[in-house]
């Protein structure tokens, strides 16, 4: 996983203090006013979970979760926002290799009641 602070902050806090956030790049070529929306809040959310959570937040399947929930909301304010997987493996966890954990990932959102969106 990315990590998006220093190893060298770790260990000077006043250093680690001075750093006052992060950014998304996305390049003009490879999207238009129809496009950017589906491209440009799904980069945004997941460099949002990675910079903003704690640094003990690790778990790719978790965010993954969080991320889709994101883009559902983004959905009904209606914003285009693309996917975060293939929706296929949201609709065949058992049969989606995409990364590890993802059967585990399914289940507890099936559990939680968030399947059906």
């Amino acid at each position: 996983m990315h990590e998006p602070i220093p190893e060298d902050l770790e260990d000077d806090p006043e250093a680690a203090a001075r750093l006052l956030g992060g950014e998304v790049c996305l390049w003009g070529e490879s999207i238009d006013s129809v496009s950017f929306d589906g491209v440009a809040w799904p980069r945004a959310a997941a460099a949002a979970e990675r910079l903003w959570s704690s640094a003990d937040v690790r778990d790719p399947s978790e965010a993954v979760f969080r991320l889709e929930r994101h883009r559902d909301r983004l959905v009904a304010r209606g914003i285009n926002a693309g996917h975060i997987r293939p929706k296929w493996c949201t609709q065949n966890p058992s049969s989606c290799d995409m990364e590890e954990g993802i059967q585990a990932e399914a289940a507890a959102k099936a559990s939680a009641g968030l399947d059906a969106i």
